[in-house]
């Protein structure tokens, strides 16, 4: 992961500036592929930070029901939880959710991965589990 850490950020770089200053699909996609890297690495932090703006970036240049939005929650969703941000994790896997249920040709495994996810950032490491909040979900599962 080391050595494919800079291979990227040259891609991203590379990117951005031939998007001069606008958003651009590819930049967000090499910035999720850095963003990938760095949580492998331990820093989610980073990580995090070229997520949100692959998200913001992906709702301009493909839609905010865009299969790529969908999969850019989902990782903003994951890094959001390894840092135990459970509210803002929550509120990412259930944007994640949403979008991964609506697709035409939804994935079943990877709905249920962010099912569970989701699920996680309820039940674990808590000391009440708060079940109204259950009821957000109830729309997109129906």
């Amino acid at each position: 992961h080391n050595e494919a850490l800079p291979v990227c950020l040259k891609a991203y770089e590379f990117y951005k500036e031939r998007a001069n200053g606008a958003p651009a699909s590819l930049q967000a996609k090499a910035g999720i592929s850095c963003a990938k890297i760095y949580a492998k690495l331990g820093n989610l932090k980073q990580a995090e930070t070229y997520i949100r703006e692959a998200v913001e970036m992906y709702e301009i240049t493909c839609g905010e029901t865009s299969p790529l939005t969908a999969s850019a929650y989902h990782e903003l969703g994951k890094v959001l939880w390894g840092q135990r941000k459970r509210e803002d994790a929550q509120k990412a896997l259930k944007r994640a959710y949403e979008l991964e249920a609506m697709k035409d040709a939804w994935d079943l495994v990877t709905l249920l991965e962010v099912h569970n996810l989701l699920m996680d950032t309820h039940l674990k490491e808590t000391a009440n589990i708060d079940r109204a909040k259950f009821a957000d979900y109830f729309a997109t599962t129906d």
